[in-house]
């Protein structure tokens, strides 16, 4: 079987996963050097959750996509995934490489916890100049004349959703709405 991979330049690219022989073409072993795994995160992946994921939770990095709202939806849909002895992490650290490809770019053996890759990810994609500049467009914010309240409400909330780590009150929200 052959899985799309994400393409950020509009390209589709193909790639083979590895796997054992006489393994079901349902599921494939998948091994990455970028992961210091343990024993019970030794499990095998299934091609179906790997094609939902492609299909709907793709990072890129270009302007305007938002890595926290990335991860949001990826939790959203990895959380269903149960592995009779596999603990989540694990399962969130195999499945995420399949919705980015910035991970190819990280040392082998440099990230051993889910959390951590999350940090690593969201340090790359995530600065602190861009909280800055959130941080700065809430402070700031002011509803267009064109706009409906409703619209404008939605705008500012979702500048809290793209940093969520602004440091503002609930009285300061609702102050500078």
């Amino acid at each position: 079987m052959i899985w799309p991979t994400s393409s950020c330049t509009g390209n589709i690219q193909h790639r083979r996963p590895q796997r054992s022989s006489g393994r079901s073409l349902t599921s494939a072993k998948i091994q990455t050097s970028h992961f210091v795994m343990h024993g019970s995160d030794n499990f095998e992946v299934s091609t179906s959750v790997i094609t939902m994921l492609r299909g709907s939770v793709v990072f890129c990095g270009k302007e305007g996509e938002c890595p926290r709202s990335h991860l949001r939806r990826f939790h959203e849909l990895i959380d269903g995934i149960k592995i009779n002895g596999v603990p989540a992490d694990a399962i969130q650290l195999r499945y995420f490489p399949f919705t980015l490809e910035w991970l190819d770019t990280r040392p082998p053996g440099s990230i051993t916890t889910f959390a951590n890759l999350a940090d690593k990810f969201l340090t790359r994609y995530h600065p602190l100049s861009k909280t800055a500049d959130l941080q700065n467009q809430i402070t700031h914010f002011a509803q267009d004349e064109d706009e409906t309240i409703r619209d404008a409400w939605e705008r500012y909330t979702s500048l809290f959703l793209k940093c969520p780590n602004h440091g503002f009150t609930d009285t300061f929200k609702v102050g500078t709405f």
